[in-house]
């Protein structure tokens, strides 16, 4: 992998928080259910990681997404063509965050943008998620990970879903038109929502 490569940097950035956070390559893997063999090939570049697995090494390590993006601004309106894109390694599915909340680590806003026909992998977070249609629709499926009950939801322009922590969801975009959505991943534990 050449060193100015998108995965190359990438991993050079969680590798130098991994080791600012003094987190050894076994509690790294541990914390994401993957082998040290793996959080070393990816911080070489030689690997890429999921969505899923970068937003619990961030995590893991303090961190929040706006602090590994290049573009870094001191404007509080972030614009969605400036906002920091994420590969899925789903070319028909588009993701970037929106903003980074005052600490980092409580809110983690994100916009997708499915193509008709598109599906997402199966993901579990550990934290709670929000989701706000904001056109187009999708179908989304969650499965309650204690006891393997699955619920499929069809949501539309105006429609929300909240995915309780650690549940496992995976969502398609159904219909013939680009589906847009607003995510808000948050950790009910650190955040206090005012009465």
């Amino acid at each position: 992998m050449r060193e100015d490569s998108p995965e190359w940097a990438l991993g050079y950035k969680l590798n130098k928080m991994r080791l600012a956070e003094e987190k050894t390559l076994k509690e790294a893997a541990e914390a994401i259910k993957v082998t040290p063999q793996f959080i070393s090939a990816f911080e070489k570049g030689r690997s890429g990681i999921s969505f899923t697995n970068l937003r619990k090494l961030l995590r893991f390590y303090n961190s929040s997404f706006m602090e590994i993006s290049d573009e870094k601004t001191t404007s509080e309106i972030i614009h969605l063509e400036d906002a920091e894109p994420y590969d899925l390694g789903d070319k028909d599915i588009y993701a970037a965050c929106l903003f980074k909340d005052s600490d980092g680590k409580q809110l983690e806003p994100l916009y997708y943008r499915f193509s008709p026909g598109s599906k997402t992998r199966k993901q579990q977070h550990d934290a709670a998620e929000f989701i706000f249609m904001l056109s187009g629709c999708i179908d989304c499926t969650l499965e309650d990970p204690v006891t393997g009950v699955s619920k499929a939801y069809h949501l539309v322009k105006g429609d929300s879903l909240h995915v309780e922590k650690m549940y496992i969801h995976q969502v398609t975009c159904s219909g013939r038109q680009i589906a847009e959505v607003l995510a808000l991943a948050y950790d009910r534990e650190k955040i206090k929502f005012l009465k």
